[in-house]
């Protein structure tokens, strides 16, 4: 597919002036492949990768980028952190505009964000474990991962749906608790060799 096909709503839409000049000619595929640094092959459609700004970058430095024999190697993210960079991507199709407001304005994801596929998608991210029957412990290092990855893709919308994320198991509670919960997560990360800097 060349520039010229796309409409010029689409090429402003992926960060080209407009779908005429230079590249004209120049054939490119619709679908782009990400690579992470253990091997998984992200195949996706080019303009949701725009939602990125970083990648939304590459693609327009070189709009072969992604391209067979061409791919585009992620060296910061693994297997698992791609495939939920990927899922978010297919699903909100290269445009997110939903950013939640601050200060949060409640804990419950639901009354926070317009979106509820948005809101399942971090409840997958912070599974809870039930102790005892009564205690409730969330495992945040899913999420600890995906905070620095999505500040590196510019992708800031995520970013700061991340952040509410955490911002709401730890609103309104008092220092003792708000320790209890990020010591919950070290010692996650302990276990799973993650290292916090």
């Amino acid at each position: 597919m060349t520039l010229s096909q796309y409409s010029n709503n689409e090429c402003i839409d992926m960060g080209f002036d407009e779908c005429l000049g230079l590249d004209e000619d120049l054939d490119f595929e619709d679908k782009i492949t990400i690579l992470s640094n253990d091997g998984y092959k992200c195949i996706i459609d080019r303009k949701f990768v725009i939602i990125s700004d970083f990648l939304k970058g590459m693609l327009q430095g070189d709009s072969s980028a992604g391209s067979s024999g061409n791919e585009i190697l992620l060296k910061k993210l693994s297997t698992s952190n791609l495939q939920y960079i990927e899922e978010y991507m297919k699903h909100h199709r290269g445009i997110d505009n939903d950013i939640p407001n601050m200060p949060l304005e409640d804990t419950d994801m639901g009354k926070v964000l317009k979106d509820k596929w948005d809101v399942d998608f971090l409840h997958r991210l912070v599974p809870i474990t039930v102790v005892n029957d009564t205690e409730n412990k969330p495992n945040f290092t899913i999420l600890m991962e995906l905070l620095p990855i999505t500040n590196y893709l510019g992708m800031n919308t995520l970013l700061h749906k991340l952040c509410a994320k955490l911002a709401s198991f730890i609103r309104n509670k008092n220092e003792t608790d708000i320790a209890s919960i990020l010591s919950n997560y070290s010692q996650n990360a302990s276990n799973n060799d993650i290292e916090i800097v």
